[in-house]
């Protein structure tokens, strides 16, 4: 399907009478998405600073995953896997975007590893993981 997703053919019959008959007819076939491909991250490893200073809800980065399929195998949803224990960030599942929940004290943590997941909607579900 990523390749070609339709192909007309023409079906040509003939028969053998005296005189031979024969007739011609356009067939359209169209090629149904199978899910595939995993969604692909624009990279493995986000590296990103966040004051401590910011307020609640600042978006921090746009995470960006791609899916080769079409349709709903191609849609892609966000999650964060692990390292948000503090619930520190919330990542919106359908834009990618990662916010800061709540007020950060780098004398607490100094630094968070979250890694986070895209996930499309085909059955069954790809993924892939990232780390920020």
């Amino acid at each position: 399907y990523e390749s070609r997703s339709f192909y007309y053919l023409e079906i040509n019959a003939r028969d053998f009478g005296v005189p031979p008959l024969n007739s011609s007819s356009l067939l359209e076939v169209n090629v149904l998405d199978a899910n595939d491909n995993p969604p692909v991250f624009s990279t493995g490893v986000y590296f990103v600073n966040v004051s401590e200073a910011v307020v609640p809800v600042h978006p921090v980065l746009q995470l960006t995953a791609t899916d080769r399929d079409r349709g709903s195998n191609a849609a892609r949803v966000y999650s964060i896997v692990s390292g948000n224990g503090a619930s520190a960030f919330r990542l919106n599942a359908t834009s990618g975007w990662l916010e800061v929940t709540s007020t950060l004290d780098r004398e607490l943590t100094a630094q968070y590893d979250l890694v986070v997941e895209a996930s499309d909607l085909g059955t069954p579900a790809l993924t892939a993981t990232s780390v920020i």
